[in-house]
């Protein structure tokens, strides 16, 4: 049995954990940090209370489509939240303050390349995405990103969730709810128990065999160790649609459509690529230094699409036929966006296409990348592809 690394505690009770910040910006020394103390108050509403380490005149936070607009309401007297081009700030028309309060509400809205801001379990358990609290703070001598230390309070008799301290890791998941993880293979689950019996059976027969795939070809394991949390959104709408989110150990799947409703071989299929494809964006993260970047997503995204296929095939969960049709099926989008990688289609298919024209292994290929990123703490990039295909290659009588 796989020993859970996350902590969990019953309501009343703090759980505390820090949230890495972003490299800081030079006009800002020392780092301003922030204890933030998130509240469960209601079925679908959280107060957040903000204790900075030392006076800021704003908190600036990129937008998420109209989250914090509707979702958001400030409660420090004197403080308004207003917008500047692509970011939402909090600030008190130019004097400092070092407290701050908001009440944060679900929000329901699922946005392309975003997390999940809040999800919702049938059963009254939410996942709260604590990485929407953060941001860039200003002083009345400059600006930077803020540290945050979190800690999470919920109602009696609540479990709450969240990883250990990581440095350098992304925000994650906090999980407020009545279950308990159970173990799920290699990984721990939290499943919405209105998820269907042989939903639950695809995801976690492919979490098995690929992760066990991905830790063998790599030789690294997740640290803390991977924690899968699925909700059903809804089964009334005509179709089938499964939306993941990684994010350092933990990946998020949110499902809607009545699809679900029915057992396919060809919907298991499907299943069993979005959590290859997501968990090799836990694999692409299990480096020391470097990792995932914020330029050319299509070295992460495309690159994912080649791991999960190379795993998908490697473990027999894909049969030859299955991977000839994605590389059909990926070939005919990335020719609709003229090879590009600027759009979201471009992004994975022409993305993969890339990783498939370098002619080498894809698994030799990301050993090599990892291998390359780790050393020198650069995060991947189109120019690392090339170098380590390159040096591969070299290699090849």
């Amino acid at each position: 049995m796989t020993r859970l690394r996350y902590a969990a505690l019953l309501g009343g009770i703090l759980v505390s954990f820090a949230v890495a910040a972003a490299p800081r910006s030079a006009e800002v020394s020392p780092e301003i940090s922030a204890d933030i103390r998130l509240v469960r108050i209601g079925d679908d509403a959280w107060r957040a209370d903000y204790a900075f380490s030392r006076p800021v005149t704003s908190l600036k936070m990129e937008q998420v489509g109209e989250f914090r607009r509707s979702a958001w309401t400030v409660l420090t007297p004197g403080a308004t939240l207003g917008a500047d081009g692509g970011a939402d700030v909090v600030s008190m028309e130019g004097r400092p303050f070092r407290q701050l309060s908001v009440e944060i509400r679900s929000y329901d809205a699922v946005l392309p390349k975003q997390y999940i801001a809040v999800d919702r379990y049938t059963d009254g358990g939410r996942l709260f995405y604590l990485g929407f609290l953060g941001g860039e703070v200003a002083t009345q001598g400059g600006s930077g990103r803020l540290a945050t230390r979190v800690s999470l309070a919920g109602r009696a008799g609540e479990t709450l969730l969240a990883p250990p301290a990581r440095e350098n890791a992304p925000a994650p998941y906090a999980y407020f709810g009545p279950r308990q993880p159970a173990p799920a293979g290699a990984a721990s689950a939290i499943f919405d128990p209105a998820i269907p019996a042989w939903v639950r059976e695809a995801m976690l027969d492919a979490t098995a065999k690929v992760s066990d795939y991905y830790a063998r070809t790599y030789g690294r394991v997740p640290r803390p160790s991977l924690v899968i949390m699925a909700t059903l959104a809804e089964t009334s709408t005509p179709g089938f649609s499964m939306k993941g989110g990684a994010v350092g150990s933990q990946i998020a799947y949110r499902l809607s459509g009545d699809a679900f409703l029915a057992d396919h071989p060809r919907k298991r299929a499907f299943i069993a690529q979005l959590v290859a494809h997501e968990m090799a964006h836990v694999w692409q993260q299990q480096v020391t230094r470097g990792g995932i970047g914020e330029e050319a997503p299509w070295v992460h995204e495309g690159g994912a699409e080649a791991m999960a296929l190379d795993a998908l095939l490697k473990t027999q969960t894909w049969s030859a036929a299955d991977g000839e049709a994605f590389v059909a099926r990926s070939a005919k989008r990335c020719a609709a966006e003229g090879g590009g990688v600027a759009s979201y289609d471009g992004i994975y298919a022409c993305g993969f296409g890339r990783f498939q024209a370098t002619g080498v292994d894809t698994a030799q290929l990301w050993r090599a990348m990892m291998q390359l990123s780790e050393d020198s703490a650069a995060p991947y990039s189109p120019a690392m592809v090339e170098q380590a295909a390159a040096g591969l290659r070299a290699r090849t009588p």
